[in-house]
């Protein structure tokens, strides 16, 4: 089982790219927003169908989240 420690690692890498918009103009956001969208269609579809074709494979583990981590770094 992940400690709270590693938890809240993983939670912290999550969020702390997000916090970095409050640093960037409106006029960047608006910029490269389409591009963000795109690339975020794109990498759902990918993992789709990778999913469904066994591109990849995860070791199995007791707990879930931890076979689960790399998809959160």
């Amino acid at each position: 089982m992940a400690s709270r420690r590693h938890q809240l690692f993983n939670l912290i890498i999550i969020i702390l790219p997000w916090l970095s918009l409050l640093f960037i103009g409106k006029r960047t956001i608006k910029r490269y927003s389409l591009a963000s969208i795109i690339i975020g269609i794109l990498e759902v579809i990918n993992h789709i169908i990778g999913h469904q074709r066994k591109w990849w494979s995860f070791m199995k583990s007791q707990n879930h989240l931890l076979g689960m981590s790399s998809l959160l770094i």
